[in-house]
């Protein structure tokens, strides 16, 4: 009878991490990645923004709202 021995060795592996594909980044309303300094800018000016879009959708309102009025008063 031969003994026969086996050794087996433990090998490990070291895998580097990428820092850009595990840094969770913010994202705007289309998907896109945004800095932090955007973010803060665009909370510092959010009110701003949100004014303007009400007085530009009024103004939209009124110039689509206009020609049916027009149209009705035309054919009395």
């Amino acid at each position: 009878m031969t003994s026969s021995t086996t050794t087996t060795t433990a090998t490990t592996t070291t895998k580097t991490v990428n820092p850009h594909l595990t840094f969770e980044h913010k994202r705007d309303a289309y998907g896109f990645a945004m800095r932090p300094q955007h973010a803060q800018r665009y909370r510092e000016y959010a009110n701003l923004y949100r004014e303007e879009e009400e007085k530009r959708s009024d103004r939209w309102n009124d110039f689509f709202g206009t020609p049916s009025r027009l149209s009705s008063i035309a054919y009395q």
